[in-house]
């Protein structure tokens, strides 16, 4: 019998943890039950430990940054031991290692929206390099790359209850140095200040992005390095991503390039940031595109699922063509719908995408923004080869686990279209939809929960978002519908305290009032009363 699939905290091999408590985890693979076990790291052995139980807690309490080993072994039902598996993990930088500087350009947000910020540092090394770990977070999104290679994660570094919690990343960067280096930051709004619940408001909790990152250099010597955030650092707001919203998309002017032609700002944040518990937001599965001409004559690209993500694409157009991406779930009677966006007395959602050429042949790839789709209307094309545009499903890094088959397709379809609606609410916190609101909602995590620990192994993106509910809490103790807050509170709220959704009495006693939605796709379609609106039939 060996150990497989060996986990601590609940994530594989994790770098940048900070948890006081550490568990191991694993399953078995041969022989028919575990009987006994045991761990073995540098400084512990907890020799032959008799037990069925597939977890464990390490008993030592690791140092700053410290890389740990562990060796497991597991006897079978016959009492035969099997062979050593191994797993590591890396500790977290300390709190009062974080010395490095909240930056920014110096804009704040006002009625117009701020065009995506750059950052760069350049600087070099002095010897063989043994580790590098660059330790980043932001108010916003940010990504970051090294020497022009991309650094893993998708809107980084997901959401909290800003006030109170910030999570920052840990990234291996050993590999990407050179004698000479470049650090660069892309910082857009993300959910800090962009639109945000069911109200759709911009700065939720501020009106000016910031960063922070740390960059240490260990060599093979001793010595070591440290390139942080601060006054050093070049900035513009002068490079293509001119727009960038989880909700309304991105514009992208391919003829600009950033200047850097300014120094940052120092500005202040009061939380310290702490390690991220969780594995964070990835790229998944790609779908081809095929072109369909609706009965109007418009050009929509097809990808076959319904699905959370985004579209890339290569495109070549004249100098300052306008090429316009909206995305959509549905077609009504043969046409590219916008219903399932739509949500009554709100502003609008726009989710589209608009890339001005440069003349030449380019990539894009989205960097702030995600949305729920199947169709793309293309417009300002006039010959479009699908074969140059690709969907892209964006959901948290999950190991997916139980399955179902039968003879029936209905039920086999059902249960692919329930992993659907997992994968596409599973973006950083369990979201109700990921079109409209992209918001927490508890009662809807609540509900399906259960599914979702059937289907995968969600504790590290719960652990993560549970902390969010408890962030979220107000003062009186009332729970938040919403998990991070997607809107200020207030005292008269009717949802205020329901952590069930819409379970206060209050929302169902709201007046009625007529509507003026004509969509099929309407959730009032049944009985256009607020009374039920939000009611399943019984």
């Amino acid at each position: 019998m060996k150990a497989i699939h060996l986990k601590v905290n609940y994530r594989v091999n994790p770098i940048g943890i900070d948890d006081k408590s550490i568990r191991f985890t694993w399953n078995c693979e041969g022989g028919v039950t575990q009987t006994a076990y045991q761990i073995v790291t540098e400084r512990w052995d907890s020799g032959k430990v008799d037990s069925s139980d597939m977890c464990a807690i390490y008993p030592m309490t690791p140092g700053d940054r410290e890389i740990v080993i562990w060796r497991i072994r597991l006897w079978d039902e016959n009492g035969v031991p099997g062979d050593w598996s191994e797993g590591y993990f890396e500790m977290a930088l300390s709190a009062d290692k974080w010395d490095a500087k909240w930056i920014s350009t110096g804009r704040k947000a006002g009625k117009e929206r701020l065009p995506a910020e750059y950052f760069k540092k350049n600087f070099a090394i002095r010897g063989k390099v043994k580790k590098a770990r660059l330790y980043a977070t932001a108010c916003g999104v940010y990504t970051a790359s090294v020497n022009g290679g991309r650094l893993p994660g998708i809107l980084a570094p997901g959401t909290t209850e800003y006030p109170k919690r910030l999570y920052y990343q840990t990234y291996d960067v050993t590999a990407l140095l050179q004698n000479e280096n470049t650090l660069e930051f892309i910082l857009m709004d993300g959910w800090y200040m962009g639109k945000l619940g069911y109200l759709n408001q911009h700065n939720r909790f501020g009106n000016q992005r910031k960063l922070l990152a740390r960059l240490e250099i260990e060599y093979e010597d001793g010595r070591m390095d440290v390139v942080s955030t601060d006054e050093t650092f070049s900035c513009c707001a002068d490079g293509p991503i001119r727009y960038s919203d989880l909700k309304d998309g991105e514009i992208y002017d391919s003829r600009m390039t950033p200047s850097f032609s300014e120094r940052a700002v120092i500005v202040s944040h009061e939380v310290i940031p702490t390690a991220s518990p969780s594995e964070g937001i990835a790229e998944h599965e790609q779908f081809p595109a095929n072109l369909i001409v609706t009965p109007s004559g418009k050009k929509v690209l097809d990808f076959g699922q319904n699905m959370a993500g985004y579209v890339c694409f290569t495109v070549q157009g004249k100098l300052g063509q306008e090429i316009r991406l909206s995305l959509g779930e549905v077609l009504d009677h043969g046409e590219f719908s916008r219903a399932t966006l739509l949500n009554e007395d709100r502003p609008e959602i726009r989710q589209e995408i608009v890339f001005i050429c440069n003349g030449q042949r380019q990539e894009f790839h989205p960097e702030g923004f995600y949305s729920g789709f199947r169709y793309a209307l293309v417009e300002g094309m006039d010959d479009i080869d699908p074969a140059d545009f690709t969907a892209v499903a964006v959901y948290s890094e999950l190991k997916f686990t139980g399955s179902f088959s039968c003879s029936n397709e209905k039920l086999n379809k059902f249960h692919k279209n329930t992993l659907w609606s997992l994968k596409s609410n599973f973006v950083d916190i369990p979201t109700d939809c990921p079109q409209r609101e992209k918001s927490g909602w508890d009662g809807d995590a609540q509900i399906f929960t259960p599914t979702a620990c059937f289907m995968a192994e969600p504790a590290a993106f719960f652990r993560k978002w549970l902390r969010d509910v408890r962030d979220s809490q107000r003062k009186d103790g009332r729970v938040a519908n919403v998990s991070p807050s997607a809107h200020r509170f207030q005292d008269k709220d009717p949802l205020g305290g329901a952590a069930g959704w819409a379970g206060n009495p209050m929302w169902r006693k709201r007046p009625k009032r007529s509507c003026s939605n004509a969509s099929p796709f309407c959730r009032r379609q049944i009985k256009c009363t607020d009374r039920t609106m939000f009611q399943s039939p019984r």
